[in-house]
């Protein structure tokens, strides 16, 4: 006996501690849980807002003053473009966006009508060389955007 208390005081004590114990640990283990995967979820919006941002820069500079570029400067405008997009469907693809509404806001938005327009108008041999798996990732997207 400690503190008056009998063996099977203590042994039920003991057991209720483990148990609230246990209980913490578990909910703890599903707060973290539930922050990392709100961490990564804002990760994928942020990293889609920097990819999306470079698209839309690369966009404008098409509708400015593409017209006005040289046939180097057009050549290079759409190897960045389009390395832009690859990697933008690249993530799609793949489901590394996991945020279903972002996929489907980037699959069913029209843009990949748009850019398939202009990469056929403005992707050259020269861009693409002789890798017939040039750009899959776009080709891909594509595919499912029909």
């Amino acid at each position: 006996m400690f503190l008056g208390l009998c063996n099977e005081t203590w042994q039920t004590i003991a057991a209720i501690a483990t148990a609230v114990g246990t209980l913490l640990a578990v909910l703890g283990l599903i707060a973290a849980w539930v922050t990392i995967r709100q961490n990564t979820l804002a990760r994928e919006l942020q990293l889609f807002e920097a990819i999306f941002r470079d698209v839309r820069r690369l966009d404008n500079e098409y509708i400015t003053s593409f017209l006005t570029m040289t046939p180097e400067q057009k050549t290079a405008w759409s190897a960045s473009f389009f390395n832009t997009v690859e990697y933008l469907c690249f993530m799609v693809n793949h489901k590394l966006m996991r945020n279903d509404d972002l996929r489907l806001f980037f699959i069913s938005s029209g843009a990949l009508s748009a850019w398939k327009l202009t990469f056929d108008r403005h992707v050259s041999e020269k861009i693409l060389g002789d890798s017939p798996i040039a750009f899959c990732e776009f080709k891909k997207a594509i595919s499912l955007d029909r």
